[in-house]
């Protein structure tokens, strides 16, 4: 299939009213969902809401066998709204009292954060567990070692515990497979110490470039119970299902000595700018057109819009940028949109899908002046008086 920026041709223009834009390969999507269901079949799958919540997305992945994974009620009404009666899984660590009776009257999957939160909740649920794998390769997406403030220690558990379900997640994008296949082997031998267990919840985790199929040999190898038929399974995937199959696109608006300014920054690749030790994005010079860049390469420095010294997204090797060019960047389908930043109160970009048809479907409207407008207006009744 070609590459993406080719079949965006003639179709996508960036404007003074819309300088970049998130495009979706849909069948490249597709093709990852299934090859997760493919590997483990048997398992229940959910879509981390967190990663990119769009609710245009959200029937594809329901057609596909997939119920979703909330990190707030705001994410679970998403995909309630989106898709009734999906299955919807509510790990948030902060729920209150009132978040919890709605979702318990959803018939959400719920999953208490701590033994403390246990005793707010009355419809069987999962307790999360710390299964001590040790931290990652990104410290602070590690949640699995001594410190972590995520579930309960698997080696300290108290007796008696009589849960439906048992939930681990150890970290995103730095954890290992070896890792992730320890924290299953550790949840099933609790699971089989407690003949209530309904249901084991696997987390997420994996990175964005793991072979799905690498993952279900080595669970097989190592917890074979899993495969047994006695318990559900789910799984949470985010950023190894959606990363590789978008990509974000912006306008090139001055050059300054090898330095682009481009309208996406800090304020879309959060993480990029502010760890980029931890996180980088494949960049890409094209014309306006879409089209690669010809020529001799030199270092040249991408550049985001805010206004701080730091809001730089790397540097390239690529034929002389000009006003005007696109600036592709690749894994954008995960944790960037979701993760957008109010900081200079620019607006979201639109968001779209392209299938192998080449036609571009809208998933997200973006923002307008009037959204930010109305995001930042104070109400008339907290204003001052004279």
């Amino acid at each position: 299939m070609a590459e993406l920026h080719t079949r965006l041709r003639g179709r996508l223009r960036l404007t003074d009213e819309q300088p970049s834009a998130i495009v979706y390969d849909l069948d490249q999507l597709e093709a990852r969902a299934l090859e997760l269901r493919h590997a483990l079949p048997s398992f229940q799958h959910c879509l981390a809401l967190k990663a990119a919540p769009f609710a245009a997305l959200l029937p594809r992945f329901a057609r596909w066998g997939f119920g979703f994974e909330a990190a707030s009620l705001q994410e679970g009404l998403v995909a309630h709204q989106a898709c009734p009666g999906a299955t919807v899984l509510f790990d948030s660590p902060a729920k209150t009292r009132t978040e919890i009776a709605r979702a318990e009257a959803l018939g959400w999957v719920l999953s208490a954060n701590s033994l403390a939160e246990l005793e707010r909740l009355s419809a069987p649920c999962s307790l999360r567990v710390n299964t001590l794998t040790g931290p990652g390769r990104i410290a602070h997406t590690s949640v699995a070692d001594a410190r972590s403030r995520f579930g309960e220690p698997h080696d300290s558990l108290p007796e008696g515990l009589d849960c439906a379900g048992w939930h681990a997640h150890i970290g995103s994008q730095g954890c290992s497979i070896e890792q992730l296949v320890l924290s299953a082997r550790r949840l099933v031998d609790i699971a089989r110490r407690h003949p209530s267990t309904r249901w084991i919840n696997l987390g997420g985790g994996l990175a964005t470039q793991d072979s799905y199929e690498a993952y279900a040999q080595a669970l097989r190898s190592a917890v074979p119970e899993l495969f047994s038929g006695r318990w559900t399974v789910y799984t949470e995937m985010g950023r190894s299902l959606l990363a590789a199959s978008a990509r974000a696109y912006s306008r090139v608006e001055y050059i300054c000595r090898d330095v682009a300014t481009i309208h996406l920054g800090a304020d879309f690749l959060l993480r990029r700018v502010y760890r980029p030790d931890d996180w980088d994005y494949p960049l890409a010079a094209l014309d306006p057109h879409f089209a690669p860049r010809m020529g001799a390469s030199r270092p040249q420095v991408i550049a985001g819009p805010l206004c701080f010294a730091g809001d730089l997204l790397g540097s390239i090797d690529a034929p002389a940028i000009q006003e005007g060019d696109i600036i592709e960047i690749g894994l954008a389908g995960a944790y960037s949109a979701s993760m957008w930043s109010r900081h200079c109160s620019r607006r979201m970009p639109p968001v779209y899908g392209i299938d192998a048809t080449g036609q571009l479907q809208p998933l997200s409207a973006g923002e307008t002046d009037a959204d930010l407008l109305s995001l930042w207006r104070a109400p008339a009744s907290i204003l001052p008086t004279a």
